[in-house]
């Protein structure tokens, strides 16, 4: 526990000392892949998990590749081979098959030059050829002779004969149920009700503070400042220069907040 809140604390420092002594995170991987760290090895596995991705660390990838939409989602397991100039595109699985029973256990080898589509699958231990093209969200388990391409099956089509399709979402958000589908209110116009009715409590409150007797026009002018994500269908309070020290620590900074 002590060693995790200690690494939370430095973590934003490793980061930035890694990225700017070693170029890059894949800079990073090589250095620790000649000489082992524990904390920079911590540090490196954390930069890929913030962004939901993971790069295996004992990877061997021949050059930098190339991620069009960042490396969001990403998965490169640790036992991968690729090669020069792939282009991977998010949501890539590039992954290991460990079950002993199956035709292509181990990891997949890339050549150079590939193209890997939209959350495409590349399972087991196959050999994609040089100048290979892997379509969106296709599936790959056998080899791939270069130059070859491989897509997934198309999408099927079923038609209504024009019937119209209700395609209402109902849920439950912040315990409201909806009334009706045709009264049903979306997630952000119940949030920015709630938050309307929040803003008028508010109002009210201030306006009695202001007309009480022997209320200071510094208090008078301080209120609460309600900040709503209707998105979420929630109302938060923002921090602003007027919450005092003692009242960050006691967690009431709602009541101070400068208008």
């Amino acid at each position: 526990m002590l060693k995790d809140l200690i690494f939370g604390i430095l973590r934003p420092f490793l980061t930035a000392y890694a990225l700017i002594r070693y170029g890059s995170i894949w800079g990073l991987k090589e250095h620790l892949m000649r000489r082992p760290s524990k904390l920079l090895r911590l540090t490196y596995g954390h930069f890929f998990l913030q962004r939901g991705s993971f790069v295996g660390l004992t990877s061997e990838i021949a050059g930098v590749p190339c991620f069009p939409h960042g490396i969001q989602g990403i998965f490169i397991s640790n036992t991968a081979k690729l090669g020069k100039d792939v282009v991977i595109f998010q949501q890539v699985t590039i992954g290991s098959n460990n079950l002993p029973d199956t035709k292509k256990p181990g990891s997949p080898t890339i050549g150079n030059n590939v193209y890997i589509g939209v959350g495409a699958k590349v399972i087991g231990g196959i050999t994609i050829g040089d100048n290979c093209r892997i379509g969106a969200n296709a599936v790959v388990y056998e080899d791939m002779p270069p130059n070859s391409v491989a897509v997934c099956a198309a999408t099927r089509i079923i038609s209504k004969d024009g019937e119209p399709l209700d395609n209402t979402y109902r849920t439950t958000l912040d315990g409201v149920e909806p009334r009706s589908s045709g009264e049903s209110q979306s997630g952000t116009t119940a949030g920015l009700e709630r938050m309307r009715w929040f803003m008028r409590i508010c109002r009210r409150i201030r306006s009695r503070s202001a007309r009480r007797p022997g209320s200071s026009p510094k208090m008078a002018n301080r209120s609460i400042i309600p900040t709503a994500r209707p998105s979420m269908g929630w109302i938060t309070f923002s921090k602003t220069a007027g919450c005092t020290e003692r009242n960050r620590r006691n967690g009431t900074f709602g009541q101070v907040l400068q208008a």
